[in-house]
């Protein structure tokens, strides 16, 4: 057991030092005007905005649960009822009026295809429904190198538990007051994992005492690295 710990500590910290060699840019790109966001959008669905007598090509990014049209036009008129979105799904075009926006970046709507009606705003409950999928997933990720490292006794599962619904559960709430589309978003998720590496190294020392402390580093490390791994590449995918 104590020669798979360190097989698998030194290719997690190979799995580091990969993942940590991406490129940096001082600037960002510009954030868009207006994001709408749409639940389970068709394949052939398209969104465009008009306003007065111009009209503004979306562009569209897809998750698993969800897409959004973001525009980045900053041409705004003061009469909002020259605001409408041109929705077209297959032949059926549609014709939906949207509130002026208020500010200069980031408006965020929430429109239903179904009902052709939009809020202003996200979904009351897409909040509670990302984050609670976020969180799962980060546990079972957490939870298999936890298991691998020969954590069976059921104190220290009910301290890992709830630690990680601790930790995970505030990054998550926290990272959800960001708009859908945010550059910056990458970057406070890994500051927010380094935080949690810490907190959780610290509390797994002091609480747990069926492993030595070297095993609990070398598990809490593991874990961080697997996180780099699969969290960064999946995450996005639900987000």
């Amino acid at each position: 057991m104590k020669y798979m710990v360190k097989i698998v500590f030194v290719i997690s910290i190979v799995i580091t030092i990969l993942t940590s060699m991406t490129t940096c840019y001082a600037n960002s790109s510009e954030p868009p005007s207006i994001i709408i966001i749409v639940s389970n959008a068709p394949n052939d669905m398209d969104i465009k905005l008009n306003i007065g007598d111009k009209l503004i090509n979306s562009v569209r990014t897809d998750k698993v649960m969800e897409s959004y049209f973001s525009f980045y036009s900053f041409d705004f008129i003061n009469d909002p009822n020259k605001y409408t979105i041109e929705m077209t799904i297959g032949d059926n075009k549609s014709i939906i009026k949207l509130e002026k926006p208020l500010k200069s970046y980031d408006n965020v709507y929430t429109l239903n295809y179904k009902e052709k009606t939009i809020i202003t705003g996200k979904a009351p409950f897409r909040a509670i429904k990302l984050i609670v999928l976020r969180v799962l997933f980060t546990l079972i990720v957490e939870a298999s190198i936890f298991f691998l490292f020969g954590f069976r006794k059921k104190k220290s599962w009910t301290i890992f538990l709830i630690v990680n619904l601790i930790t995970q559960g505030v990054l998550n709430i926290l990272l959800n007051t960001s708009t859908p589309i945010n550059s910056y978003l990458i970057l406070g998720l890994i500051f927010g994992e380094i935080i949690i590496l810490i907190i959780e190294l610290i509390a797994f020392l002091v609480l747990i005492k069926d492993k030595n402390s070297c095993i609990c580093s070398c598990c809490q490390f593991t874990k961080f690295s697997s996180w780099r791994l699969s969290y960064n590449q999946v995450a996005y995918l639900i987000i």
